[in-house]
């Protein structure tokens, strides 16, 4: 018995010393998302980014502003702009304008996006982009468009979760990734599914995994009624006033695949299952080997717009070995910046 206390305690101890706190984020006040690119942390917060050093923990600066002039991105309050990451390149957009920054914030260029475009990355000859296709069933696509954002080619489609005065509570994304030279794709409305394509979109492999289906529990629906009462459009619309405008949903199962992400040949996939306040995350090399399932503190919720329309909007990211995430300490009302190590 004193055996088991004291490995029980070894055990907490090892926890709590490296899921840490790692810096208290002063400036920060009502963030939409979190972004980590070679050794920095990109914070943003309405039309602003907030540049930190992940080492010594000190802002850089700030760059991007408000507005509708060259420089300047709108803000909608209901869907949050977002950044792209490249190789060089930190990307802002909102809804009809994608301004291009270097990785230390300095202005690069700027260009008008088309209409319904949820997220763009740059590819060889121009973009991957998810489209929200309008219409009597509508449906999300991801496409590859050219320089001049015309389309070329698209590489999936799905029908878009819930439909016209719906919300489905059990909402399907699609997510899309790029690392080196290979364009990801998660189908999981197909099931746990992979693609992979070239940068030209001809299919490399898919990966394909037999998972158990997780149901929609009390415990999801809960957390998708609040994230939808946080929108700032709902809140002003007032809850009871939203309820008896739309037609609330909910599948009996959720989707196998919450979000993907890639980090250093990695891919990193958030799962629905959850337990106690974490959320399990599969690791599978490129080629769709599992390197690792574990249960890490579960993330913020991104936006339920942003999910929907496959907007990327994480409040976590993997870099180097090590889960990030950041989490609001309301008794002290500020944004706090915390790592767990997941070795692989």
């Amino acid at each position: 018995m004193k055996y088991s206390i004291f490995f029980m305690m070894i055990f907490l101890l090892t926890f709590f010393v490296i899921a840490e706190k790692i810096t208290t984020l002063s400036e920060i006040n009502k963030p939409d998302l979190m972004e980590i690119s070679d050794g920095k942390l990109y914070i943003m917060e309405g039309s602003t980014v907030f540049l930190y050093d992940l080492k010594d923990k000190k802002l850089i600066k700030k760059f991007c502003k408000r507005g509708e002039g060259p420089r300047e991105l709108k803000m909608n309050p209901g869907i949050p702009n977002f950044l792209v990451m490249t190789s060089d390149s930190v990307i802002a957009v909102s809804m009809d304008k994608a301004i291009e920054f270097s990785k230390d914030g300095e202005f690069k260029r700027e260009m008008k996006i088309p209409g319904f475009t949820n997220y763009l990355h740059p590819v060889k000859d121009g973009y991957i982009s998810v489209k929200f296709n309008v219409g009597k069933n509508p449906s999300v696509s991801v496409k590859l468009i050219d320089l001049d954002l015309k389309e070329k080619k698209t590489l999936y489609s799905q029908k878009f979760t819930g439909g016209q005065n719906k919300i489905d509570l059990t909402f399907d994304g699609v997510h899309i990734a790029v690392e080196d030279n290979v364009l990801y794709i998660e189908e999981s409305a197909l099931g746990f599914e992979i693609s992979r394509f070239d940068l030209e979109g001809n299919p490399i492999d898919r990966i394909k995994k037999e998972v158990a289906k997780i149901p929609f529990s009390n415990q999801h629906e809960a957390a998708a009624i609040e994230n939808l009462k946080s929108n700032p459009q709902i809140k002003q619309m007032g809850w009871e006033n939203f309820k008896n405008a739309v037609k609330i949903i909910k599948q009996k199962y959720m989707p196998p695949i919450q979000d993907m992400l890639l980090d250093n040949g990695n891919i990193y996939i958030q799962t629905n299952a959850i337990k106690d306040g974490t959320v399990e995350f599969w690791v599978l090399n490129k080629r769709g080997k599992v390197l690792k399932k574990v249960f890490l503190p579960k993330p913020m919720e991104s936006s339920f717009i942003s999910k929907m329309f496959g907007r990327p909007g994480r409040f976590y990211k993997f870099h180097r070995d090590t889960y990030y995430y950041i989490v609001e300490n309301e008794e002290e009302e500020e944004w706090e910046l915390h790592a767990l190590a997941v070795k692989l």
